[in-house]
């Protein structure tokens, strides 16, 4: 299973790559850093997300903000400038959360909600509504 959850801090802008010709994030590229306890320093991952995720963290994500992000490893190769083939290791974020504790400005936000996440509004017209008031039978 290849499942990646990091929590830290955005470093730097995100950097967006607008694709089609209608002005939404095809892709965003971004850093996210965290502290490593052991080695007392902090360590720089390299993340992208892609489609909706990507609108979003490019609305939402500022440098320095504090971001939990969610999805898998991703190696990647390229020819450099030397000619040599190099490898680099990324995630790919495919959800997030903006945590309340270290936000500029307390603001949390995810980048959907879970299928298990069932509120009043989304229950179909002509279905019983949970009652909003009264005493709880229990």
């Amino acid at each position: 299973m290849n499942s990646v959850c990091l929590m830290g801090r955005l470093y730097g802008e995100p950097r967006t790559n607008v694709g089609s010709g209608d002005g939404k994030a095809s892709y965003i590229k971004f850093t996210v850093g965290v502290y490593n306890f052991y080695k007392k320093e902090v360590e720089f991952f390299n993340c992208v997300s892609f489609g909706k995720t990507a609108e979003i963290v490019a609305r939402f994500f500022e440098p320095k903000r504090a971001v939990a992000v969610m999805g898998h490893l991703n190696n990647s190769k390229y020819v450099g400038k030397s000619g040599k083939e190099v490898t680099t290791t990324g995630v790919t974020v495919t959800n997030f959360t903006l945590p309340l504790d270290g936000s500029k400005d307390g603001a949390s936000q995810s980048d959907e909600r879970r299928s298990d996440d069932h509120r009043p509004e989304d229950a179909p017209s002509g279905l019983p509504q949970p009652d909003s008031g009264g005493d709880l039978p229990f």
